[in-house]
């Protein structure tokens, strides 16, 4: 359950609000923006969508969805923004090699229609990309990482000597939004030249699917 300002609002509710918060999305909008209901999704599924997207499978990782009552058990008025921010279906945050979160990008403040705009004021134009959204210190490095799980049985979800730790959320749902994010993101991590990176493309459906 989510502990809002008026008090309890069911999780998968609270879901489709911040579903269709995308850029002040109607359901007239949504299916200008390209997104679907969504739907709890096989592993099978997340496979051939990210071959689609272009995503490396050893780098797949599945959020599990106790991350949904985890987020929900903070206090909901103290960190209402926060909440809503890491509870959006598209993000990339990208952590330091200290665990500090330096860069942060979600849908809600991408702006743009008919497709999200993730590269106004060229912020996608350097590695790590300039922040978008407020940097908070809610989720850790280690927090974050608990919460994945590799679709790959035999790899390992671990904090190795990395320079920098890049979480790229990303869905079936949301469509071509998401696969235009992942293609940007993607290009992005070109920018790192010799950084030493570890990216995690995180799956996000189930969080949202019935």
């Amino acid at each position: 359950m989510y502990f809002n300002k008026k008090g309890i609002v069911p999780v998968r509710l609270i879901s489709l609000i911040f579903w269709l918060s995308v850029s002040g999305c109607t359901t007239i909008t949504s299916g200008i923006y390209g997104i679907k209901k969504p739907k709890r999704t096989d592993d099978e599924e997340i496979i051939r969508c990210a071959s689609k997207f272009g995503i490396p499978i050893q780098d797949v990782f599945v959020m599990d969805t106790s991350y949904v009552s985890w987020l929900h058990s903070f206090d909901g008025e103290k960190h209402h923004e926060e909440i809503k921010n890491h509870f959006q279906p598209l993000q990339e945050l990208c952590f330091d090699k200290n665990g500090n979160l330096v860069s942060y990008q979600i849908n809600c403040y991408a702006g743009g229609f008919p497709n999200l705009k993730w590269n106004r004021n060229g912020i996608m134009d350097t590695f790590p990309p300039k922040p978008r959204a407020p940097v908070d210190t809610l989720l850790s490095l280690n927090r974050q990482l608990s919460f994945i799980t590799p679709l790959q049985p035999h790899k390992k979800v671990e904090n190795d000597s990395a320079e920098y730790y890049v979480f790229i959320y990303w869905n079936r749902f949301m469509g071509r939004q998401s696969k235009r994010f992942v293609r940007i993101t993607t290009g992005n991590l070109k920018l790192a030249k010799k950084k030493r990176i570890k990216v995690y493309y995180v799956n996000t459906d189930n969080l949202y699917g019935e």
